[in-house]
């Protein structure tokens, strides 16, 4: 007997996503289950955050509850909303405990907030954006950077950007951050698409760069010939 498909699978498919749809089935999501699903509810069935966020807009899109030009002016008011107040780092930093104050978190701030640009520009590409978001987490393991640094980083966006908006952009708003949030942290933690072996390459090239500089700075140049310092009683 053919087994027949059953309409999670049938709509994961059509959503490109179909490699979620034995997770679903094991947790036994039904499509009624499905629709009502929240982005929090999908990355905690181990949804990749860029997959989660392009499934609700795709859940959405097909609820009756919700028009596709609700779903688009959602995102569209994140834009406006980051063209209207774009967060200063000053800001940022503001809302920033003053026990956690640091060169290295402010380095972090300045750089989620570069990619928070990127991101509300290509809101409706995200998942383009993954890489990026993961190299800059991996990177972050070199300066004392810890888990729940990416975590306040998300929620101090969230309380800048969502106030006096509507419902929908305020959730669109969460789900950016959280995405942003999810991708940072996945390359932190090493399960990106950024590898270990990347990491470990990008670090043997900053120790030869640095090497080669050291041994430039061996030598000195007297009268238009170069002496070697190490040489030199």
């Amino acid at each position: 007997m053919i087994r027949r498909e059953s309409e999670v699978t049938a709509f994961l498919q059509e959503a490109g996503l179909a490699q979620y749809a034995k997770a679903l089935e094991h947790h036994g999501i039904e499509m009624q289950t499905l629709m009502s699903m929240q982005y929090e509810q999908m990355r905690d069935l181990g949804m990749r955050s860029g997959h989660a966020l392009k499934l609700r807009r795709r859940l959405q899109l097909a609820n009756g509850s919700a028009a596709k030009g609700d779903v688009v002016g959602a995102l569209s008011a994140v834009q406006l909303s980051w063209l209207r107040q774009e967060v200063s780092l000053q800001q940022f930093l503001a809302a920033v405990p003053e026990e956690l104050d640091s060169p290295a978190l402010k380095a972090l701030f300045g750089h989620f907030l570069t990619m928070v640009g990127r991101v509300v520009a290509g809101i409706h590409e995200l998942q383009r954006l993954s890489p990026e978001l993961q190299e800059l987490g991996l990177l972050q393991r070199l300066y004392g950077i810890k888990e729940q640094h990416f975590q306040l980083a998300g929620k101090i966006l969230v309380e800048l950007m969502a106030c006096e908006l509507t419902p929908e952009a305020q959730s669109a708003w969460v789900m950016v951050s959280g995405f942003m949030v999810a991708e940072l942290l996945a390359g932190f933690h090493g399960n990106g698409e950024i590898s270990q072996r990347e990491f470990r390459l990008s670090l043997m090239s900053d120790c030869s760069t640095a090497v080669g500089d050291m041994d430039a700075d061996s030598r000195t140049t007297h009268d238009g010939d170069d002496v070697d310092l190490a040489r030199t009683p």
